[in-house]
């Protein structure tokens, strides 16, 4: 016999003695009677020496790989419900449509994807490398086990593919409509080939030397794409890896070379929600090894710059493990891994270090048994770090890729200095339009506000308020309190486009009186005044010029006030830092601009340095102060003499608590009137009226900050700062 689990060495073409006799012709690799008529039982005698090549290797597990999560699979011929993982396929853009398993060396396989893209893949660790290009829109490819020559089926043409020239050659056309889909091929011990197709369902065999289709019969369901076939040597039958449509599940099927009918021997098993066997092949079961490789691989807490890394603990790890972490695509066994490291046995957890925000990678651990050596690599998982400030926002596909289908995928893009505040700019945008979207929202996760397009809800049933199309969105600022944006991307089962590309920056918050529009009331607050912690280095410029003192390019804050009489004011600097300047100026009223405004006149309020500045004020006479600290975050303080009511609190009223996340507790012995509550800048938050000697204020959804309380209390009027959580 010439069966792929027997392999014989040429030495030379002796016939057998014997009457009738048989010979091994070395030019076709075979056994052969001359005579058919005198088929006998020989019996062969002699030293058998070990050669390699996978002798004696029992070949009945069928491998493929399952389109619907990307993994490459193996199970028992007899049941294909017993379904194991050896690897993840890296074709994901493209569909990989065909492989087949080497015969000669049943631990190495080869792939062709719709793109041409061409892998060979070891068996074993399921670990792909990619040869070169083939051209061809690649349906089904099977190895003659006769011959040795591998043949594969491109629309509905028959070619001879060389794994080591990475080349393709015409048999010929099958005759075969192409409109009808041909989706498979399989060739049997006798060296015919056999395809099905999509349309007809029919069965036809294929003359492997003129590549002419015969029609068999109807295979007895209805085919869909994502479908293989395959010869089994040992039972000498040709199976389908079959989806059927009529049901829409992947099957397991053998074929009547004669009819074309098909049996179902059962349902194949995986872990996707659909799955896909888009070829199959025969191949060697593997023996349990020495060293079983870790499960359960996860990665956690991804930021820019890092990862954590876990996996279920493996009993035989005696020696540890050694974890990996690589670009998403890359071979682990000739490329150089990002970032790699060693933990002890009952160690399971590590943390990979040194990575770069927006990039894409790939993470593998492998179990060290000591004297039974290392496992397979476990892997990959794949997983992205999130954009960092600086870099480049992309969808999945990359720079250069398009998006998948069936995404649900979110990215929280984090400022990388506390107080920050992340800008998403898009400068490319190609989202498939009424059916994917993109969502934005203003904060750490999904639940924050989101940022509407103002979109209906997507054809494709996905919320309203996504963006797609080609326009640009954007650009996007977060105003919460983290400064983050979040992502979330939504696509259907079909039509990937190229998605998107953006810059992410981040730049501290302005100070809320940043501009002089925004000018900080303090009158309305009180004498004296202090300004806490004051974020300065990221002030403004400003937007015109004062008379008296050129701005240009100054970045400050601004303060107001009316001064309650004669007297005097001064502005101070508590930590300065940088270029620093405190000014004070005239203006017509509270609501001036820039140009509205005089430098007053004085020795001790000059247009220039300094970290602090004082003037002698009128009676009812608008001032404004412009203060400049640009290395530093700082106090900054205002006081004087007659300027206005000063703080001052009310005998027998009393609060708490201080600070507060929620309800303040108010309490008096007199009756409370009216309680208010004023930002800094002078606007009034809430007005209640209380008209009692307790109460309750509720100020949860005001913003965290620094707020002024003003109290009626029997006509008294008191002043308190309180600091909301």
């Amino acid at each position: 016999t010439n069966q792929a689990t027997v392999f014989w060495e040429y030495t030379d073409d002796i016939p057998v003695e014997g009457e009738p006799y048989a010979k091994f012709d070395s030019t076709i690799g075979t056994w052969a009677i001359d005579d058919p008529a005198q088929e006998v039982v020989y019996n062969f005698s002699g030293q058998c020496d070990p050669m390699g090549g996978g002798g004696g290797s029992v070949l009945d597990t069928a491998y493929g790989v399952n389109n619907g999560n990307f993994e490459l699979i193996g199970f028992p011929v007899s049941d294909p419900s017993t379904v194991e993982v050896f690897g993840n396929s890296p074709v994901t853009v493209n569909f990989e449509n065909a492989g087949a398993i080497d015969p000669a060396n049943p631990r190495t396989g080869y792939v062709l994807d719709n793109g041409g893209q061409f892998y060979s893949f070891d068996v074993e660790s399921g670990i792909y490398t990619l040869l070169g290009n083939i051209p061809g829109d690649w349906v089904g490819m099977e190895y003659d086990q006769a011959s040795g020559v591998l043949y594969a089926i491109a629309g509905a043409d028959l070619y001879t593919i060389d794994p080591v020239a990475i080349s393709a050659t015409l048999v010929g056309a099958t005759g075969i409509p192409p409109g009808n889909l041909p989706i498979a091929l399989a060739i049997d011990g006798a060296g015919i080939g056999y395809t099905y197709e999509i349309v007809t369902d029919n069965l036809y065999s294929i003359d492997l030397a003129t590549a002419t289709a015969t029609l068999i019969g109807n295979i007895g369901f209805d085919a869909n794409f994502g479908q293989g076939m395959c010869y089994d040597a040992l039972t000498d039958t040709v199976y389908m890896a079959a989806f059927n449509s009529g049901v829409f599940a992947a099957e397991w099927r053998s074929v009547n070379l004669t009819t074309g009918a098909t049996t179902l021997i059962g349902p194949i098993v995986t872990t996707a929600a659909t799955t896909q066997v888009a070829w199959v092949s025969i191949g060697e079961t593997l023996p349990p090894p020495a060293c079983p490789e870790p499960t359960n691989l996860a990665v956690t807490n991804i930021a820019a710059d890092s990862a954590d890394l876990s996996w279920d603990a493996e009993p035989s790890a005696s020696s540890g493990y050694i974890w990996y972490v690589f670009l998403q695509g890359d071979n682990p066994l000739s490329d150089p891994p990002v970032a790699t490291g060693t933990v002890p046995a009952g160690t399971t957890t590590a943390t990979a270090t040194g990575l770069s925000g927006g990039i894409s990678y790939d993470f593998y651990v492998v179990a060290d048994c000591d004297a039974d050596g290392l496992s397979q690599l476990a892997g990959p998982v794949s997983f992205a770090t999130p954009p960092a400030c600086g870099g480049k926002f992309y969808d999945t596909g990359g720079p250069g890729g398009d998006y998948e289908n069936d995404e649900n995928v979110t990215t929280v893009i984090n400022p990388a200095n506390a107080g920050d505040k992340v800008t998403v700019t898009f400068t490319a945008f190609d989202v498939e339009a009424t059916w994917d979207a993109l969502y934005v929202y203003d904060g750490p996760d999904a639940t924050f506000p989101i940022i509407s397009s103002g979109n209906p809800p997507t054809t494709s049933g996905f919320p309203a308020g996504g963006y797609y199309g080609t326009s640009n969105p954007g650009p996007f600022t977060a105003t919460d309190a983290s400064g983050a944006l979040t992502f979330v991307f939504l696509s259907d089962a079909s039509v990937p486009r190229a998605g998107w590309e953006a810059d992410v920056t981040c730049a501290p918050t302005p100070p809320p009186n940043d501009m002089i529009v925004n000018s900080i009331d303090v009158d309305e607050i009180g004498f004296p005044y202090t300004d806490p912690q004051v974020n300065m280095p990221a002030a403004t410029t400003e937007d015109g010029n004062p008379a008296g003192c050129d701005l240009s390019g100054a970045n400050g804050v601004w303060y107001n006030f009316v001064s309650g009489g004669d007297g005097t004011a001064i502005a101070s600097i508590v930590t300065p830092g940088g270029a620093s300047s405190v000014t004070f100026y005239t203006a017509p009223n509270e609501n001036a601009s820039e140009t509205d405004l005089t430098l007053v006149p004085q020795q001790s309020n000059q247009c220039g340095p300094g970290t602090s500045a004082s003037i002698f004020t009128l009676a009812g006479q608008a001032y404004y102060v412009f203060v400049l600290n640009t290395g530093a975050v700082t106090d900054i303080t205002i006081d004087g003499t007659n300027l206005g009511v000063s703080d001052n609190t009310i005998a027998g009223f009393s609060y708490y608590p201080n600070p507060t996340n929620g309800v303040l507790n108010l309490k008096s012995v007199d009756n409370i009137e009216n309680v208010s509550m004023y930002n800094l800048l002078g606007q009034l938050m809430m007005n209640n009226q209380v008209d009692a000697n307790t109460s309750q204020l509720d100020i949860s959804g005001l913003s965290t900050g620094i707020y002024l309380m003003k109290v009626s209390v029997n006509g008294q009027i008191g002043t308190y700062r309180i600091l909301k959580q």
